[in-house]
């Protein structure tokens, strides 16, 4: 069985463990902004890269089970945006060929469907959570902009098309930890971050990426179940 069935076989058996379990559960929705990156590397020689701030985005159906009076588990059915903006320059000689590419800007944007794991703790009105997420790559856009050696800006493409155009794979996974804090009875606010561990380049392409994210958010959640008496 490979990996990515494992996963999901495990998030299923959870799922009918928490339905089945005497006790307290509680199940609602999370929405969260925050920033993001797409850290690449490549086969052949930069003269500089940096990265610019780059807006994500985050959505999900939570559903949470307590496993004792502080400790619970959870797991989300979430989307999330990965975006990344970064700069690339070459170091090129002042005699270069007029349209020798001096400059390139990438801007890059992934759409994930995911499945995060956690185990969290309850200190009065915080919790800390800690976990794993996978996610299945569903949609790919990426645009570049380049400049060339006497300094005249120009398009070089665009394109705006599914992942299978672009040297992406399909899984990403990584830790991902968070604090939350109760405002009202079902009301949270939270911050979390996640690092991504794969390397999602394609093995045929002339470059190797991973993604990270911190995400500022909410999360109403509503009690569905009640311990068992």
């Amino acid at each position: 069985m490979k990996p990515h069935q494992i996963f999901f076989a495990f998030t299923i058996s959870l799922c009918f463990i928490g339905l089945s379990a005497q006790a307290q559960s509680r199940a609602g929705l999370a929405f969260r902004l925050g920033h993001s990156q797409i850290q690449s590397d490549y086969d052949y020689e930069v003269d500089d890269q940096t990265f610019a701030y780059a807006p994500s985005f985050g959505a999900a159906v939570v559903y949470e089970m307590d496993l004792g009076a502080n400790d619970f588990i959870g797991l989300e059915f979430n989307y999330q945006l990965i975006r990344g903006n970064e700069t690339v320059k070459f170091d090129v000689p002042d005699s270069a060929a007029i349209g020798t590419i001096k400059e390139i800007q990438y801007r890059r944007s992934l759409s994930y469907f995911g499945i995060p794991i956690y185990y969290g703790w309850r200190m009065k009105e915080w919790e800390f959570m800690a976990g794993w997420y996978t996610g299945v790559l569903i949609n790919s856009r990426s645009s570049v902009d380049a400049i060339s050696a006497e300094g005249s800006s120009f398009l070089v493409y665009t394109t705006e098309e599914y992942f299978n155009s672009l040297p992406i794979k399909r899984l990403d996974f990584g830790p991902r930890i968070g604090i939350s804090r109760k405002v009202f009875d079902d009301f949270h606010f939270q911050l979390l971050y996640y690092q991504g561990l794969a390397r999602i380049g394609h093995e045929d392409s002339n470059w190797d990426a991973s993604n990270w994210s911190v995400n500022l958010g909410f999360s109403y959640l509503v009690p569905i179940s009640k311990a068992y008496q």
